[in-house]
C-alpha cells in the first residue's frame, strides 16, 4: 500500500510537472509574439516618423521645422499619456493579466487531472 502511494504521488508530480512545462511554453511563445509585433511596430512608428519629418521639411520648406514638428508630436503624445495613465492603468492591466497564468484556475485544472484511480 505504501509503495502504491508512493508511485502515486510521483506520478502526479510528473503530470505536474509536464503541466507546468506546457504552461512555461505557451507563454514564452505568447512573449517571443509580442516581442515580434512589438519590433514591427517600432520599426513602422520609426519609419512613419522619418517619412513624415521629410514631408513636413519639404511642405515648410525646412527640414528643421519638419523634424521639430514631429518631435513636439511626440512630447504631445507623451504629455497626454501621461495626463491619461490613471485611465490606462486598468485597460493595461486587463491586457497583461491575459498572459498572466490565474493560480486558482490552474490548480483547479491540476488537481482535476489528479483524481485517485481505484
Amino acid at each position: 500500500m505504501f509503495d502504491s502511494l508512493i508511485k502515486y504521488l510521483e506520478i502526479n508530480l510528473e503530470l505536474v510537472k509536464l503541466d507546468i512545462k506546457e504552461i512555461a511554453a505557451k507563454l514564452i511563445v505568447d512573449v517571443i509574439k509580442l516581442l515580434v509585433i512589438g519590433f514591427l511596430i517600432s520599426m513602422a512608428v520609426i519609419f512613419f516618423s522619418i517619412a513624415l519629418s521629410i514631408w513636413l521639411g519639404n511642405i515648410s520648406g525646412s527640414m528643421t521645422v519638419g523634424t521639430s514638428t514631429v518631435g513636439a508630436l511626440y512630447v504631445l503624445g507623451v504629455v497626454l499619456l501621461v495626463a491619461m495613465r490613471r485611465k490606462l492603468r486598468p485597460v493595461l492591466e486587463k491586457i497583461v493579466a491575459k498572459y498572466i497564468p490565474n493560480n486558482q484556475k490552474l490548480i483547479q485544472e491540476l488537481t482535476e487531472n489528479e483524481k485517485p484511480q481505484y
